[in-house]
């Protein structure tokens, strides 16, 4: 695979694989043994249980309004770790329709819920290097075999306006690293069914390398603009929107052996008149 705008470099994909799907290579138990020689530390440690933690707060808040959602649209899904742990949940899914605009992560993803063969994987080793680790995803494609997957790989900015509405529409951690983050929040209301929740978040880690110039801002909407955005997700969301439900949810990601980046993401969900 070659350069990825959206995710940099395979390293980072290796990242994301971690912090994903770790706790599933470790229960299958076929790590080489070399790959932790170096300082050796806990390697549950690179599994983080975020998704798994939006997902009880976002399905929580489903069953208080006695919603079971049909049809779910996700932009930005990266390895599947947030939709399969929805799923899991939310047993009324029956189609789910995943945009995910790196080519590296959504190549991975097919690989991950489509390969029935053991294939191998990237995770960082030393400071520099990296070591591929086998993993056998069947249990994974067996256990969302209910629910029938569509993988588009584009950004949002690409996508076809007749994707159609869904009743469950959820995007977290994306509006940061993309290059039009209001374009991106006008597009999720779009698509939202009338009556249905939209679920979105955020970490507020504005990057010049997504918006281009610091005058595209996403606080253009505040006046007069600042150096950095300000702006809370909720602002976005005013006549026809009900806010249901809020939380600050942390999750964390491998930079290299030993250095791992924090983040506080808001997530707040939202319901369309």
């Amino acid at each position: 695979m070659g350069p990825d705008f959206y995710l940099g470099n395979r390293r980072w994909l290796a990242s994301y694989f971690e912090k994903e799907w770790f706790d599933h290579v470790l229960a299958q138990d076929a790590l080489p043994s070399s790959l932790f020689e170096f300082v050796p530390f806990d390697p549950a440690l690179l599994y983080c249980d975020s998704h798994e933690r939006v997902a009880d707060f976002l399905c929580h808040t489903l069953t208080d309004i006695g919603v079971a959602p049909q049809r779910l649209l996700d932009i930005g899904p990266a390895l599947g770790r947030g939709f399969y742990e929805i799923y899991q949940r939310t047993p009324s899914l029956q189609s789910a329709t995943l945009v995910e605009p790196s080519e590296m992560l959504s190549t991975t993803f097919e690989s991950l819920f489509r390969s029935r063969e053991t294939c191998l994987y990237p995770t960082l080793w030393g400071n520099k290097e990296m070591v591929e680790v086998a993993f056998d995803s069947t249990q994974l494609q067996d256990s969302v075999r209910g629910v029938s997957i569509s993988l588009i790989n584009s950004s949002h900015e690409e996508l076809e306006e007749d994707l159609g509405f869904f009743n469950l529409v959820t995007c977290f951690n994306v509006m940061d690293n993309c290059q039009e983050p209001l374009a991106l929040v006008e597009r999720l209301k779009r698509h939202t069914a009338p009556d249905g929740i939209l679920a979105l978040s955020c970490s507020y880690q504005w990057s010049k390398k997504y918006l281009g110039t610091t005058t595209e801002r996403v606080d253009k909407l505040l006046e007069p603009a600042t150096e950095m955005p300000t702006m809370n997700i909720n602002e976005l969301f005013s006549d026809g929107w009900t806010h249901l439900n809020e939380s600050n949810i942390e999750f964390k990601v491998r930079r290299n052996e030993r250095h791992w980046v924090r983040f506080l993401s808001h997530v707040s969900v939202f319901r369309r008149s």
